[in-house]
């Protein structure tokens, strides 16, 4: 079942979209390193699994508020286990929570993204700044760089200058995998700019390049049909394409998720309907978490975890996390963290959030939920603990739960 499809289900029988729109500390493994565990009690140790009213104490990291101008969401965290601090991205502005402080500050001002979207690496911050449309005479740009210490974000690996009106150039969604960053790119041309709006003739690509070392970027691939939804891990690259009738409106979605070799920039000949029975909605470089929706088999409906080649499924019990916004899944090493709603049929109008790790070696264990009457953005392993990112009321906090 395509797109759309899951889109209908997910109002249908959830009635939620996930990741759509203090006093103590706790000690966090690694290497040293505390962040505040909130005052909500225990926190991170119960719930009730399989569809239960949450009745856990919440244990906030800091008091909810607004950030921004307009009470931006928190899109993305990142935890640093070399200082122990946690890293908040709320569009324009980049805050800090401290080692063992009870409130976040702000750290510095970031390049926009649409999916608040940051990456830590060695001794820098990493900024995408996806769907800018610039001035004719304004390059775009890939990729910024800052400094770990903060400062002004520099231009890493820019992208080409439009040539004209008759031309344009949009920079889509950027990943950063390992030593490389990978982006989606638009590249059209229209014979009759007079033309309002002007309608472009357009190639759509998937291109790469290292961002240690910028060089000019590589075509992994293209194609006349419209990509979106990018995700890069291990030898795989994951792009939703376009369905050449989509404007037919035939039922059954409007993309299909399809598979790249990494290296070649090959598409394998089979989608990730038809390898895996469902869709990628996060990788790392050696599994996969891929959702699917039979609603005529209740046991391959939900989200599952599989190796690259389709061996070692096992059902996340009764998860299920849909590709609506980002997806709340991370991992560390070998060990996933998500949250859910529960797919339970005797109360499909329970919104309650459930917080889950699962390894091969530990299984799966639910350390926690919380009141789903708001909305998730993002989720986080910070040493011994699962933070994600709620937004209620429009205020914004970060949650937390043992691991």
């Amino acid at each position: 079942m395509e797109r759309d499809a899951l889109s209908i289900l997910a109002c249908a029988a959830a009635l939620v979209v996930t990741a759509c729109e203090s006093e103590d500390s706790k000690s966090v493994a690694g290497d040293g390193g505390s962040i505040p565990s909130g005052t909500g009690g225990a926190g991170g140790s119960g719930g009730q699994p399989g569809g239960g009213k949450c009745n856990t104490a919440e244990r906030p990291l800091f008091t909810a508020r607004a950030f921004g101008d307009n009470g931006d969401v928190v899109g993305h965290l990142e935890f640093d286990a070399k200082s122990g601090d946690l890293y908040l991205s709320a569009d324009k502005e980049l805050h800090v929570l401290r080692k063992g402080a009870q409130e976040p500050a702000l750290f510095a001002t970031r390049p926009p993204d649409v999916w608040n979207a940051f990456w830590l690496e060695d001794d820098q911050f990493l900024f995408p700044r996806g769907f800018l449309v610039p001035l004719v005479d304004e390059a775009q740009t890939v990729l910024f760089t800052m400094p770990r210490s903060g400062g002004d974000a520099t231009v890493l690996v820019p992208a080409p200058k439009n040539e004209g009106p008759e031309y344009r150039y949009t920079v889509g969604q950027v990943v950063v995998a390992g030593d490389d960053v990978f982006w989606i790119a638009t590249a059209g041309h229209t014979d009759n700019i007079a033309r309002i709006p002007p309608i472009y003739d357009d190639t759509y690509f998937i291109r790469r390049t290292s961002w240690r070392s910028p060089g000019t970027p590589a075509d992994v691939y293209s194609t006349k049909q419209e990509l979106s939804n990018l995700i890069v891990a291990g030898g795989y690259v994951f792009v939703d394409r376009e369905l050449p009738n989509r404007d037919a409106g035939v039922t059954g979605g409007d993309a299909e998720q399809i598979i790249l070799d990494r290296s070649t920039g090959t598409p394998l000949s089979e989608s990730t309907s038809q390898r895996y029975k469902g869709e990628v909605i996060y990788a790392s470089d050696d599994a996969l978490i891929v959702t699917r929706v039979d609603v005529e088999n209740v046991e391959n409906l939900g989200t599952f975890y599989l190796a690259p080649d389709g061996s070692g499924e096992t059902k996340l019990g009764n998860a299920l996390i849909l590709s609506i916004g980002t997806p709340l899944v991370t991992h560390e090493g070998s060990e996933f963290a998500l949250a859910s709603t529960i797919n339970d049929p005797s109360d499909p109008l329970n919104s309650d959030m459930h917080v889950f790790t699962f390894s091969k070696a530990a299984g799966l264990r639910e350390i926690g939920c919380f009141d789903g009457s708001g909305t998730e953005h993002a989720i986080e392993i910070a040493g011994d603990q699962v933070l994600v990112s709620v937004r209620r009321n429009d205020t914004n906090t970060v949650l937390a739960f043992n691991r």
